[in-house]
């Protein structure tokens, strides 16, 4: 997995490899799921997007709008447990880790002035 975030366009987009979309898809789920059930505001997917992105043969770039930015970071934070859990590749864990911080300090920052 790999993020990036427009300041410009003012939205973050994650990016997965075909080997991930199946694992990512279904953390993506469970992750959606629980927000869901708790009341949090949660993006907007079409009816089978789960089922499109677990089954993708291709890299896939799922951009959240401003608006989804808080639902995307918490991703990425459940991510980063089921890696660190798992001792996954330290370069990636780094690297998302890095953005992470990030991106907290724009939204939480963006959130304060606004």
């Amino acid at each position: 997995m790999d993020a990036n975030f427009s300041v410009s366009k003012c939205n973050l987009t994650l990016y997965f490899n075909p080997n991930e979309t199946g694992d990512a898809s279904l953390c993506m789920q469970m992750f959606f799921e629980e927000k869901k059930s708790k009341g949090y505001s949660v993006p907007n997917f079409e009816e089978d997007f789960f089922r499109k992105f677990a089954n993708s043969r291709k890299s896939v770039g799922l951009v959240f709008e401003y608006d989804d930015i808080g639902f995307a970071i918490g991703f990425i934070e459940e991510v980063l447990d089921m890696k660190y859990e798992s001792n996954g590749n330290s370069g990636d864990i780094e690297m998302l880790v890095r953005f992470l911080r990030e991106m907290e300090q724009w939204y939480s920052g963006y959130h304060t002035i606004h």
